[in-house]
C-alpha cells in the first residue's frame, strides 16, 4: 500500500479464511463472538470515531447501510468497488452471499451496538 501520509495509518486488517491473524487484530476479532446468531449479525452496527473505514470488495456483493442525519443511506458494493464509510457514522454491512473483502479500520475507539439506531439508543 502506498500513501502520502504513512504516519496516519494505525491499523490494517485483512479478513481471510486462514487460521492466523496478527496479534494487533486479535482484540478486534474478539469483539465479534463466534456465538452470535444470524439475526444478531444482521443488527450489529459499528462506528469508528478515529477515522474513515475503507472496504474493498474483492468478490461478491455487500449491502452497506450508513446512518446519516438525512436518514439511512443504502448502497450495494460489488466486486472491484471500494466503499468509504465516513468517520464517526454508524453503519452495518450484510454480505448477500459468499464475499471476500479487504477492510481498513482505525485501531482505536471503535464502537459496536445492536440497536436499530444507536444514535437514539438510551
Amino acid at each position: 500500500m502506498a500513501t502520502r501520509q504513512p504516519d496516519r495509518v494505525t491499523a490494517m486488517v485483512l479478513v481471510s479464511a486462514t487460521p492466523y491473524f496478527p496479534d494487533q487484530s486479535r482484540p478486534i476479532m474478539r469483539a465479534y463472538p463466534d456465538s452470535l446468531r444470524e439475526a444478531d449479525w444482521e443488527l450489529l452496527r459499528r462506528r469508528h470515531p478515529g477515522g474513515d473505514e475503507l472496504l474493498h470488495i474483492l468478490e461478491g456483493e455487500v449491502d452497506v447501510i450508513v446512518l446519516t442525519d438525512g436518514g439511512p443511506v443504502h448502497e450495494i458494493a460489488r466486486a472491484g468497488s471500494v466503499c468509504i464509510v465516513p468517520q464517526g457514522l454508524w453503519h452495518r454491512t450484510h454480505a448477500r452471499a459468499a464475499v471476500t473483502l479487504l477492510y481498513m479500520t482505525p485501531a482505536e475507539g471503535n464502537e459496536h451496538s445492536f440497536a436499530e439506531d444507536p444514535r437514539r439508543a438510551g
